[in-house]
């Protein structure tokens, strides 16, 4: 009997030893190159409080940022995977635009067999899947065609300014959670001009699809924690079953796409939204290019229709909200920039005949500045991560030399770039000024990029950012953004949110300018 005691703890022990080597085993990979590291520790590598939920993927990486000043790069460790951390904005452009053929391909996975609408996002997508998939998608997103969207857009921002005057702020003390006030606004633009249907979810804030919207990307630790498998360890991410959309979301948006494109196609009935152009690209396999040269036919399918539809609903809900709300709340905490905006407008607006539209959007220039200000401070997405595709010789700040192999993941962190005062003076101070055409530093616009880098860059920002123009732009003119006593100050950010997000929610009060 004690010899079968004996017997068990030493493989019990001998099991934990095996684990830990196994887990452990490639936490020296960085030391070994020269390159400079923060000591892991197992299983978490050095993200532990990413992992249990402590801390937001925004957070995780923008505190390594943080740590290496003076290095224009550092390894870390995710679970057993080895990445190298850039922190160089010249560096990371030379990597992603001039040399991007050493990595093209975003660091993700996503299982098709589990996630098929996912799959097909070209976010997700990889190698000349992914050139295919850009080259026929491209000219969804011209100026000629994001026009007209800008009347289904002023339809959503008429019901919005109405909503808000009906609730009114007495019935509101504490304001409205602008998150998700900026979601039913961004649900409504996107179904009236992805599929041409009414969304009602500003004035059915409980409707079906405001509620699968939200559960595209659940803001949850549930969420975070299948991406950071997903993106750090496919093998386990298999072998789990890993998928990031709820198969009942993923089932009501297939049964909706595709029987709006059925009404379509039997009905042969025709309107000029994204929707549209999808059904245009199955039937013949590809899209008008507006004179920019030849088109190569191609299969799609009604999931590649849905994949697609669902990554135009992605973009222009959840992260589009999120920069939205951001841009509220600093125009709620600047009175000042908030009241000249607000001119300026007026002045856009009475000058192209009283209409808030496309011509007047775009010739108010003080709107792209707090924008892209708002962008800097408050990047949605706060880090990217590419892989290496092909083997990349790099020199450390010591003057070591060893290469990046292929298959290695390359993360950045964008908030960390946009807070750093090597390329940002007072970079954790709201300053739309920084944005001027007089006072642009070249040195700050190498360092910003809010829809990442490259050739990989976000394909609809042109959509994202005119949607969150006209929804701040309609705001502002019929209301004060104002404070509440729930609005978070100083802002913390929600540990369980992929996108940032304010912890609590953010609250902001909206008084109608003809009760002031």
């Amino acid at each position: 009997m004690a010899v079968d005691w004996y017997t068990t703890g030493a493989l019990v022990v001998l099991a934990a030893w095996l684990l830990w080597k196994y887990l452990s085993w490639n936490y020296g990979y960085w030391q070994r190159l020269g390159v400079p590291c923060i000591e892991p520790s197992v299983p978490f590598g050095n993200f532990k409080d990413l992992f249990l939920g402590n801390k937001s993927p925004l957070e995780s990486f923008e505190e390594i940022h943080r740590r290496f000043d003076g290095e224009p790069f550092c390894g870390v460790y995710r679970l057993r995977q080895a990445a190298l951390f850039v922190r160089d904005a010249e560096l990371l452009r030379q990597m992603m635009i001039s040399d991007f053929a050493s990595f093209h391909d975003n660091n993700n996975y996503v299982n098709e067999d589990q996630d098929p609408i996912f799959a097909r996002n070209p976010f997700f997508v990889k190698g000349t899947r992914w050139k295919k998939s850009r080259s026929r998608l491209t000219p969804s997103f011209t100026a000629s065609r994001m026009k007209p969207m800008f009347v289904l857009m002023k339809e959503v921002c008429d019901t919005l300014v109405r909503v808000l005057e009906q609730e009114g702020p007495e019935a509101m003390p504490d304001g409205l959670e602008a998150w998700r006030l900026c979601m039913r606004y961004t649900t409504d633009v996107v179904s009236s001009c992805a599929l041409g249907v009414t969304g009602r979810t500003l004035e059915d804030k409980d409707s079906v699809l405001a509620d699968m919207c939200r559960r595209l990307l659940a803001p949850t630790f549930m969420t975070n924690l299948k991406i950071a498998v997903a993106f750090t360890s496919p093998t386990l991410a298999d072998v789990l079953r890993i998928r990031i959309m709820p198969l009942d979301v993923h089932n009501f948006v297939y049964k909706w796409v595709t029987e709006t494109v059925a009404q379509r196609e039997q009905g042969n009935v025709q309107r000029k939204d994204y929707l549209q152009l999808l059904v245009e690209l199955k039937a013949r396999g590809y899209l008008d290019t507006e004179g920019q040269g030849p088109v190569e036919k191609s299969t799609f399918t009604d999931m590649d229709v849905v994949a697609q539809v669902v990554t135009f609903m992605l973009d222009g809900t959840h992260t589009t909200a999120t920069a939205m709300s951001f841009a509220l709340y600093e125009l709620a905490l600047h009175p000042d920039i908030q009241h000249r905006l607000r001119e300026n407008l007026r002045e856009a607006v009475d000058k192209h005949g009283g209409q808030l539209g496309y011509d007047s959007i775009n010739e108010c220039t003080y709107l792209d500045m707090v924008l892209s200000e708002v962008l800097r401070l408050h990047p949605p997405i706060g880090h990217l991560e590419k892989k290496c595709t092909a083997a990349y010789p790099m020199t450390t700040a010591s003057g070591r030399a060893f290469t990046v192999q292929p298959g290695t993941a390359v993360v950045f962190s964008i908030a960390g770039i946009h807070r750093d005062p090597r390329y940002f003076r007072n970079p954790d101070v709201f300053d739309p000024e920084r944005f001027s055409p007089d006072n642009k530093d070249p040195t700050s616009m190498v360092a910003y990029m809010p829809f990442g880098l490259g050739a990989r860059t976000c394909l609809g920002q042109r959509f994202a950012l005119s949607q969150v123009k006209m929804g701040v732009a309609c705001l502002v003119l019929n209301f004060r953004v104002c404070t509440t006593p729930r609005t978070p100050m100083p802002l913390e950010v929600d540990p369980n949110s992929f996108a940032k997000a304010a912890k609590g929610g953010m609250w902001l009060g909206f008084q109608p300018l003809v009760h002031l």
